[in-house]
């Protein structure tokens, strides 16, 4: 369906199509009744019979009471001329046309909140996904994380919520609390100024809190040592040493005497382990010497018992046998102490034997 409105402007009805055409149209179609069409009693632009048609007061211009003229509501915004609230979101269509919003739409930016939680619940923009510019949208501010969406540093410490929320800056920091470890430094000045972690009290672990270390000492609160001597800030400080001055002359003292302590205790287990060894060295000499020691007091033994029994010669074999001799000690072992008594005339030995086992010796009388 068709119909006229003033100025030669044509609606296509259910469409929202609008075009021109000239003023006399409608007197021009050979049907002059339509020329009844032109009477617009509230002179808002559009004629009586086509309010009639859509349900609107003929006799007002803004039918709905949205502050918003029909005709502009029909012809600019594309919203319903008898609805103060096109899109049912709660928010007025003259609201939302303030807003820049888009009346025929609850969500106008699609971020997730509706116009309405944007323009009276939280302030933002209902046509910006991230009103603030922070880098964080404004769904996830508000839903995720309770921070403004309008606001580009919520808890006013330097940082923007973006930056804390998704750790551009390298930590992740609670947004909604200007000093997240607690420590007295805000976030963004531990980040851009003192280079500290700011969810750590003690960033390097050193035992120096990072706010003593920034603001009492001056040392690198992310260094256990700050000049490198050797010596942690902690120590220096502790020693009354400055921690800061690679050639602190305390601090040099104390390394000077540790490096000591280590290079004489060095020494010591050195000469611990020379002396071990030289004792380990004797003692099995000893051992050696008391094992043939004991040998010779067997074979003495041996040598009375065969003279007692009138035994006056006997070979080896035997001897390992009958004296169990076999498993500590050797023929030749043996043969060595048996030619000891030889040479002292009180053995003699026989030729010598194919085997060992078969030398014979003879008790002198």
């Amino acid at each position: 369906m068709f119909s006229t409105l003033n100025q030669g402007i044509v609606y296509a009805l259910g469409t929202g199509w609008w075009w021109s055409l000239p003023p006399e149209w409608p007197c021009m179609t050979g049907n002059p009744g339509m020329c009844a069409s032109t009477i617009d009693s509230d002179i808002d632009g559009i004629p009586d019979m086509f309010e009639a048609m859509l349900g609107l007061n003929k006799s007002s211009a803004d039918s709905d009471g949205d502050g918003l003229l029909d005709y502009t509501e029909m012809s600019v915004c594309n919203s319903n001329p008898g609805d103060s609230d096109t899109d049912n979101d709660l928010v007025p269509d003259d609201v939302e046309v303030a807003s820049h919003s888009n009346p025929t739409m609850i969500d106008s930016d699609g971020d997730l909140l509706t116009d309405f939680d944007e323009i009276v619940v939280h302030h933002s923009s209902p046509i910006l996904v991230d009103t603030d510019g922070d880098g964080a949208d404004d769904y996830v501010e508000v839903i995720s994380y309770h921070t403004n969406a309008s606001l580009r540093d919520t808890d006013g410490d330097g940082l923007s919520d973006g930056q804390e929320i998704l750790g551009y800056l390298g930590y992740v920091t609670n947004a909604l609390d200007p000093d997240t470890d607690n420590d007295t430094l805000l976030d963004g000045l531990e980040i851009t100024i003192y280079h500290s972690d700011p969810t750590s009290l003690d960033g390097d672990q050193d035992g120096l809190s990072d706010r003593d270390e920034a603001l009492h000492h001056n040392t690198d609160p992310m260094k256990v040592d700050t000049d490198g001597d050797g010596l942690s800030d902690y120590m220096e400080i502790d020693i009354h040493s400055d921690p800061r001055d690679l050639f602190s002359p305390i601090g040099w003292i104390i390394v000077a005497c540790l490096t000591t302590v280590i290079v004489l205790g060095m020494v010591a287990r050195a000469t611990t382990r020379k002396k071990k060894a030289a004792a380990a060295v004797i003692e099995a000499r000893n051992k050696e010497r008391q094992r043939i020691v004991t040998l010779e007091q067997h074979v003495e033994k041996m040598i009375k018992k065969y003279a007692a029994r009138s035994m006056r010669k006997f070979t080896l074999g035997p001897i390992k046998r009958d004296w169990e001799l076999g498993s500590r000690y050797t023929f030749k072992e043996i043969e060595m102490v048996l030619d000891q008594r030889v040479t002292r005339g009180l053995l003699q030995k026989s030729a010598a034997k194919d085997s060992i086992e078969d030398q014979e010796y003879i008790i002198s009388t």
